[in-house]
């Protein structure tokens, strides 16, 4: 078995994904690890290798899963709702805004050392830091808004705390060399922001530090849209490039034949940078993945992408298993994947030596970009049709800042040279994301409810082609194969729904944004004029390709930013002024309005938009800003309130599921 590091960590990987996904409590899990495992050891005996070895690992996966659910996921389970006087550390905070801040936290509780998220006032706590108060206990969630349970799950979090006493900051004085190197973080952030305010050093700071906390919303748009999010968040091209560097600089000396000396200052730098970035667990994943990819040259091997991916999950997975569900780390392996072994096999492809290197730059663009694709999708709800385009264009733009900022960190923030040519870099690169997200079609939205049918049809069949044929080209083929699948999938999709209305519904837990449209002629209406709703209704017009909406309708004034609701191209615009109207749009909607409530009518389909209060018995009724079910509803209740509750089958909280359907 030639892959057998591969073999091991991706068998470890799926078995985790699945006792994650299935959640099955311990006796369960321990009941399929040992069914499995002991199917795993006839399957040896009977000299079926390679499918032995994946049936043995997929039950020791299980049973790792049991001993981690009941330790630790069990016990914050029991938590839930409870209220406890706590003492703990600072492993992590966010940057604070407007006084408040976002920890992480670790103490023992009941015995048991539990981490948790708290959000609460900025008391000065730092990473190592002591934080003192009483705090209740409430299971973290997926939302619309933010998937923090997924999110958290990667660092062992299952549990968040709402402080119910005024959080005491108790500083750690001790010498640490990690708070030195994380001060001098700060310090760099400092330089870069006096030399560069807003955006032009925001990018700096979220390229060189992953600190993207001082992006714009306008520009944290357009680097979605345009689809390289992953040049502002420090990984494993960041630490890649460095690799690179440094060994290209050793190359140039005597110890360019001094293997052991070689690796062991390239670990010893890659551990320095891993902590200068804040340890985040992106970097500590491609920090393993790269030394691993490394070591095999000092122990005279030639390095072979999936074994060392394979080998990498398996490590990272032994000390985190929750990480088997995070994004970052599946979006790690798919991207390495697409680089390491789906590229190559294409480029062997090509007869023709002639633009060998600009070819290889672009074909490893489109198979990391087709390999993270699924994942994309899953995770953030679309994916960027320019973002080969933009990796390409940006490539250079980002390795001369990089390199910048590089020696700008080497000279303690001294030399104000590469400053100013990461500056520049960031003002070109700023540029180009701003003109490449502007596009009408640079983004679309992907409906989960078909790609994780796909992922796993594609999976299959890749699989039983790439076993059949027994190599690389085979399996390529099948998956793009399988990419040409999902675009007809979604051209299918569209075509037998041109007929019928989409309705859509957007929440931040507060305020609501419903949107209804056929084909091109499109209703918006909004509960209340935040940013973020203001931020939606313009997301909608971009994502759904249309030049601008039918009727815009503002129920309420609370937040006073209605002018940025003038910015949206619509062909009525009502604001929370005007009451007791009826709008035709297009003769394919009725709308009328009555204080903060709308009522749109649909064929034969009613859907009313109101506060939970004033909800009338509808076909749709979309309730917000409320905290607790009342009423008697007709048909469809969809609730846009995180205090809101689902308690019938006909009910939803769209603040928890993405509510996306046809109307007939």
């Amino acid at each position: 078995m030639k892959l057998k590091s591969a073999v091991i960590g991706f068998s470890y990987l799926a078995g985790l994904i699945c006792a994650f996904l299935l959640s099955f409590n311990p006796i369960h899990a321990s009941v399929i690890s040992s069914a499995a495992a002991l199917a795993g050891f006839i399957l040896l005996c009977l000299k079926s290798r390679d499918i032995g070895v994946f049936v043995l690992i997929i039950g020791i996966s299980f049973g790792v899963y049991a001993v981690y659910r009941h330790i630790f996921i069990d016990g914050a389970l029991a938590l839930d709702g409870q209220t406890r006087s706590i003492s703990g550390t600072v492993l992590d905070k966010t940057s604070p805004a407007h006084g408040m801040a976002g920890y992480m936290v670790e103490a023992e509780i009941d015995g048991i050392k539990t981490r948790f998220s708290l959000y609460a006032l900025d008391v000065g706590a730092e990473e190592g830091d002591t934080i003192i108060f009483d705090g209740k206990f409430s299971l973290l969630q997926d939302n619309t808004a933010f998937s923090e349970a997924s999110y958290y799950m990667s660092r062992g979090v299952f549990l968040k705390a709402q402080a119910k006493t005024t959080p005491v900051a108790i500083k750690n004085d001790n010498f640490s060399l990690i708070n030195i190197i994380r001060g001098f973080n700060e310090q760099l952030k400092n330089s870069i922001m006096t030399a560069f305010p807003g955006d032009t050093g925001a990018l700096i700071c979220a390229v060189f530090l992953g600190d993207k906390s001082r992006i714009s919303d306008d520009l944290s748009r357009s680097i979605t849209r345009a689809g390289i999010a992953h040049y502002t968040a420090v990984s494993g091209l960041h630490l890649t490039l460095m690799a690179h560097m440094f060994m290209s600089l050793l190359s140039l000396t005597r110890l360019r034949n001094m293997r052991k000396v070689k690796f062991t200052l390239l670990a010893l730098i890659t551990l320095v940078f891993m902590v200068f970035f804040n340890l985040s667990p992106s970097v500590i994943r491609a920090g393993i993945m790269l030394i691993i990819f490394y070591g095999g040259e000092l122990f005279m091997r030639r390095g072979n992408t999936l074994n060392s991916i394979g080998f990498a999950a398996l490590i990272i997975l032994l000390f985190s298993p929750y990480s088997a569900l995070d994004a970052g780390l599946l979006l790690s392996i798919a991207g390495t994947i697409g680089i390491g072994v789906i590229a190559p096999a294409v480029n062997k492809q090509f007869k023709s030596r002639r633009f060998k290197s600009s070819r290889e730059v672009i074909v490893m663009n489109l198979c990391a970009s087709y390999a993270t694709l699924p994942l994309v999708a899953v995770f953030f709800g679309g994916a960027s049709l320019v973002s080969v385009i933009t990796s390409i264009i940006l490539l250079p733009f980002f390795t001369v800042m990089l390199t910048a900022m590089v020696v700008f960190a080497l000279t303690t923030g001294l030399d104000g040279l590469s400053l100013l040519i990461a500056g520049i870099m960031s003002r070109i690169m700023e540029a180009v994301i701003i003109f490449f997200g502007s596009f009408k079609f640079a983004y679309i939205p992907l409906d989960y409810g078909f790609i994780l049918p796909w992922i796993i049809a594609s999976a299959i069949f890749i699989s039983l082609v790439s076993l059949y044929f027994k190599e690389i080209t085979a399996g390529v083929k099948a998956a793009f194969i399988s990419l040409f699948a999902l675009a007809m999938m979604i051209i299918s999709s569209e075509y037998l729904n041109l007929d019928k209305a989409r309705l859509e519904v957007y929440t931040d837990g507060s305020s609501a944004c419903v949107f209804l449209r056929e084909r091109n002629v499109s209703v918006a209406i909004v509960t209340d004029d935040g940013k973020r709703a203001a931020q939606a209704a313009s997301d909608f017009i971009h994502n759904n390709f249309l030049d601008e909406i039918g009727l815009l309708l503002v129920l309420n004034s609370t937040n006073n930013a209605l002018r940025l609701f003038e910015n949206i191209p619509v062909i009525i615009y009502s604001p929370p002024s005007q009451v007791d109207e009826t709008y035709d749009v297009s003769g394919v909607f009725t709308v009328t309005r009555n204080e903060n409530e709308a009522v749109i009518i649909y064929g034969n389909t009613a859907i009313n938009v109101a506060h939970i209060k004033t909800s009338s018995g509808t076909d749709i009724s979309v309730t917000y800003n409320f905290s607790v079910h009342a009423g008697e509803f007709g048909g469809t209740v969809i609730h846009t309130s995180r205090r809101a509750a689902a308690e019938e089958e006909y009910e939803f909280n769209a603040y928890y599921e993405r509510i996306n359907w046809f109307l007939e």
